[in-house]
């Protein structure tokens, strides 16, 4: 059973808050974490298991317009306290910051947990070492020229509470189950990888990821260059679009738009994709990774478009930002971990599907690359400007609708703004640690290989 129950984090929340505030702070949050993980690998034949419990807190302290942050990786009162006397004696040496208003008021709207799995409160790393090597086994068996494969199975429960001393007291709990394969194929002196996944937040069977992975690693077998770049059309499987589209959230942060740093600025209401898009930020998602009833200030996280029918309808806030411009949060002031404060960040993109399926947006391409697998170098791309460059590990050379012929790694650049104008949806919605993506089609990318 859990160590601690959600109405013992929310009380140490409101607790840690009045010690800040009587340490000196004008007023005080504090954000108060718990979570059991477990990691579980298999690589070969050797496995490798983890789990643990970790928990603490962080503060904020505010003293005029000047704020101060401390955290401690501890729930015993002692740290508790210290962790709220460092952040007040943070607060006073910082420097004042002109935009910072208050800490949130509490928000009078309906709030949603996603699922939770009880089961996950209870598992051990070991108990889904059968899983892992019904995965590998699989994988092993779709192809004989699989070589190496390589299993990993997370789970995670985790709980918090927050609480301010402007009356917002509340938290959360919520579960995570992450099933990942990646196969190694080898043919001659040619050796390709492939990849699968279950995301979820209970526990679910993982049938079928490792053949799906040993077959992507087999069929990008026989690889052939391109002889010159190809600019033209790329779909982007499930998996690959999901990785593109976290590109958006910078877009649409209210506080990159506040600081000029966002192409989208000045865009509401006006057309900044095509009409075939609309992604919604939907956070009582039930199934959706990044679930919470409320943010990691306290705020009901809310369901509403970002793009709908091509057209921007809403940026993201947290208070900060929403303070500036004298509105309310949209409970998008996400944390990572106690360790961290709040910042904006989506809590899960759903893209309404159509009913094409990936082959029949195969089919449209005349000339371009589908691209399956995974995504390198994302990290790397001018998230101001929109303007990337990645390679994609699974490519294929598409031609008159079909695929040619496998290729290596490939350079896939352009602009994700003017790649949003194009972009055609399929039908195969899939869970991703974003939310729920289907494929897309999009035009005007280029495409490279090395010869």
């Amino acid at each position: 059973m859990a160590e601690v129950e959600l109405s013992d984090l929310i009380g140490l929340a409101e607790r840690v808050a009045s010690w800040t505030k009587a340490a000196g702070a004008d007023e005080a949050e504090a954000y108060v974490a718990w979570a059991k993980d477990t990691y579980t690998t298999l690589q070969g034949d050797v496995f490798s298991t983890r789990e643990g419990v970790s928990a603490g807190v962080g503060v904020r302290a505010v003293i005029g317009r000047k704020v101060g942050f401390a955290s401690a990786s501890s729930l015993e009162e002692a740290k508790l306290r210290s962790a709220a006397e460092k952040a007040v004696e943070i607060a006073r040496v910082r420097p004042e910051d002109p935009k910072f208003h208050r800490l949130p008021d509490p928000v009078r709207r309906p709030a949603r947990s996603g699922g939770f799995d009880e089961q996950i409160i209870e598992i051990g790393a070991a108990d889904v070492v059968p899983q892992a090597k019904s995965v590998s086994s699989e994988a092993l068996s779709a192809d004989r020229r699989v070589k190496y494969v390589v299993v990993f199975i997370y789970t995670q429960a985790y709980m918090f509470g927050v609480a301010n001393t402007r009356g917002i007291s509340c938290g959360d709990r919520a579960s995570k189950f992450m099933g990942i394969v990646e196969c190694k194929v080898s043919d001659g002196s040619e050796e390709r990888t492939g990849s699968d996944h279950v995301y979820g937040r209970r526990i679910a069977e993982l049938a079928g990821i490792g053949e799906r992975a040993a077959r992507l690693a087999a069929d990008s077998l026989g690889a052939r260059g391109l002889d010159q770049p190809v600019v033209g059309h790329v779909l982007f499987d499930s998996t690959t679009a999901s990785m593109m589209l976290s590109m958006l959230t910078y877009g649409v942060s209210a506080r990159s738009v506040q600081e000029g740093r966002s192409r989208l600025e000045g865009k509401l209401g006006k057309q900044v994709a095509s009409k075939e898009l609309t992604i919604v930020d939907d956070a009582w998602m039930k199934d959706g990774l990044g679930t919470v009833a409320y943010d990691g200030e306290g705020v009901p996280t809310t369901v509403k478009p970002v793009i709908e029918d091509g057209m921007l309808r809403n940026y993201l806030y947290d208070s900060y930002a929403a303070h500036i411009e004298g509105k309310k949060s949209t409970g998008n002031g996400m944390r990572s971990w106690f360790t961290s404060q709040p910042s904006i960040r989506e809590v899960n993109y759903m893209v309404r599907p159509s009913s094409r399926s990936p082959d029949d947006l195969l089919s449209e391409v005349e000339l371009g690359v589908y691209v399956r697998g995974d995504l390198m170098g994302l990290g790397h791309a001018n998230y101001v400007t929109g303007d990337f460059s990645v390679v994609a590990t699974n490519a294929f050379l598409v031609r008159r609708g079909s695929i040619e012929h496998p290729l290596p790694p490939t350079t896939i650049a352009g602009n994700f703004y003017e790649m949003l104008k194009t972009a055609r949806v399929g039908s195969d919605l899939r869970l991703s640690p974003i939310g729920k993506i289907p494929s897309i089609l999009v035009s005007g990318l280029t495409a490279a290989t090395r010869r």
